[in-house]
């Protein structure tokens, strides 16, 4: 008899326990029941710990790693060391899936022994349920070339949520997250899958949920146009000579890119700050204050 292929799934937390049992629900619904899921607490200061138990206790496929905090990627890489599975699912603890994604991908791999990594469809929701579809479709958005879309179209004119993706485990294992970027991580490691996948399946279906809430680290933008600058030149350190140029080129184009926002928002800015000094009242509150600065002196 056949071992059934597992699918590990790892789920990095912190501070987050309020939507953690959504993620978790997300997990347990799966049609596909060979699993295991890998809590990873990093340093959590609320009540994660409290939640996690609780689907230890439930369900036993739930597995409960508790580490000092050190980072998203970090909390990735504990959960890569101690997963048995064939498969690797990420999962951040305030997203969700849908029930039938490991099912529909498992099948995806079964048909083609040399695929690499299955990739859905995804949609955004925010924390009152309600839905934002995304117009993207894989297979027209992305072209033959995957690792030319990743190094030069990311960012651009697409990102891939992690969890849109099934990995196969032998692709993922060598592979660490970036301890040094607190934030686009992500498009560092799918680099580094790029440059070693075979092949990859896209599922025109939306089995991954994104959320959008305030205080998603997406929603950080300094914390995200910092890591945005820094992350260009890890890369360039990390890929293939025959590729540097070309990347030298997005660097170059990123930060000018970036230079000029700055320039329009300063502009915008400054515009305003023009017609606050032109108004009536803003005048008026001048002249007071003025006055009673005359007043005071005598």
């Amino acid at each position: 008899m056949q071992i059934p292929e597992l699918v590990s799934v790892i789920v990095p937390c912190y501070n987050q326990a309020q939507y953690l049992s959504e993620a978790l629900n997300s997990v347990l619904a799966q049609t596909y029941p060979y699993w295991e899921c890998i809590i990873v607490n990093d340093g959590s200061l609320d009540n994660t710990e409290v939640v996690a138990k609780l689907y230890c206790d439930k369900d036993d496929r739930f597995k409960y790693i508790q580490k000092e905090n050190g980072g998203l990627s970090s909390a990735r890489n504990a959960g890569l060391k101690v997963i048995k599975g064939d498969y690797i699912q990420f999962l951040d603890s305030d997203d969700r899936i849908d029930p039938a994604k490991f099912e529909k991908q498992i099948d995806a791999f079964s048909k083609n022994i040399n695929l690499s990594l299955s990739i859905s469809g995804y949609y955004s929701f925010d924390n009152s349920q309600k839905i934002y579809p995304t117009s993207q479709d894989w297979n027209n958005t992305l072209s033959s070339d995957f690792r030319y879309d990743i190094l030069y179209r990311w960012d651009r004119h697409f990102s891939i949520p992690i969890h849109c993706a099934l990995f196969k485990r032998k692709i993922v294992e060598e592979i660490q997250f970036d301890k040094q970027l607190l934030a686009k991580e992500d498009w560092l490691f799918w680099i580094k899958i790029s440059e070693i996948i075979s092949s990859v399946d896209y599922i025109d279906e939306t089995l991954a949920h994104y959320r959008f809430h305030p205080e998603s680290m997406t929603q950080n933008d300094r914390l995200m146009e910092m890591n945005g600058i820094k992350v260009l030149f890890v890369i360039l350190e990390n890929i293939k000579n025959n590729e540097k140029q070309a990347f030298s080129k997005r660097i170059e184009e990123d930060v000018l890119a970036l230079l000029e926002s700055k320039s329009n928002l300063n502009q915008i800015l400054t515009s305003k700050l023009e017609k606050i000094q032109m108004s009536k009242a803003y005048r008026f509150y001048k002249f007071l204050t003025i006055y009673f600065s005359i007043k005071k002196r005598k």
